[in-house]
């Protein structure tokens, strides 16, 4: 069961939303009473994700896009493998810290254009292949302890993931969380933004950007930072004490 309601977004917006973000051609759709802003897709794995069976070994990092994500993500992989630089240098982020929605932000005809513009290369294929297959499906095969990276808000994860996992949620000053946000939705095909900063700045501001409302998100986690399996964290908190520690600051 998923208690959150899934509307389409007006037709008028989703049509100058696609016309600017020419890698998602299906549309976007708002969830809850926040009303995130995601593709289509993901009404389809809603309920997958909101019910996804927990281990009490895994470790999830939570972010709104551009907010730091990356770089706790390979921190909290090393510290929990033992700083294995080897398997760190050797495999994907995206194979050892698997991105739960990433297959709902691939449209099925952009990954078929991947694959088809690479000439049917058995290693893009294979990489598209894993990209597009669903979340709860992709995280049943994976061994423990599972990594686990989403852009979802909690309201929108399985309620009962900090009681059974640690969690880490960071945040980010929204002006370079856009900046960030734009620069990447210009430059990932998958995206494929093509209009101008004052337009993006704009959708940001009007929470239109995927995963949005950002305030809303950041305060989804704000609002559980007490929780003793959650550590709320902040990008720049981080940047500071790895200058202090590399001599740096």
């Amino acid at each position: 069961m998923f208690p959150h309601e899934i509307t389409p977004l007006d037709e008028k917006t989703d049509k100058k939303l696609m016309s600017d973000f020419l890698g998602e051609r299906s549309g976007f759709c708002q969830v809850g009473k926040d009303k995130f802003v995601l593709p289509v897709a993901y009404k389809k794995h809603a309920e997958d994700y909101y019910n996804l069976p927990l281990r009490s070994d895994d470790i999830w990092v939570v972010t709104y896009p551009r907010s730091g994500t990356t770089i706790c993500q390979e921190l909290v992989w090393m510290v929990n493998n033992n700083l294995d630089y080897e398997t760190s240098a050797n495999s994907s982020l995206q194979d050892r810290f698997p991105f739960l929605e990433v297959n709902t932000l691939i449209h099925d005809e952009f990954a078929q254009d991947m694959i088809d513009a690479n000439d049917n290369d058995p290693v893009v294929a294979d990489m598209i292949h894993s990209w597009k297959t669903p979340g709860a499906e992709l995280l049943g095969q994976v061994a423990s302890p599972r990594h686990v990276k989403t852009h979802l808000p909690f309201s929108l994860l399985p309620p009962k993931l900090l009681d059974t996992c640690k969690v880490f949620y960071v945040a980010r000053n929204p002006k370079d969380v856009v900046v960030s946000y734009y620069h990447h939705n210009r430059h990932v095909k998958l995206h494929d933004y093509t209009g101008d900063f004052e337009t993006y700045w704009n959708y940001f501001k009007n929470d239109l950007l995927v995963f949005s409302p950002y305030w809303a998100h950041v305060k989804d986690g704000w609002d559980r930072r007490h929780h003793p399996n959650l550590l709320f964290m902040y990008y720049e908190d981080i940047i500071k004490v790895s200058a202090v520690l590399s001599g740096l600051y």
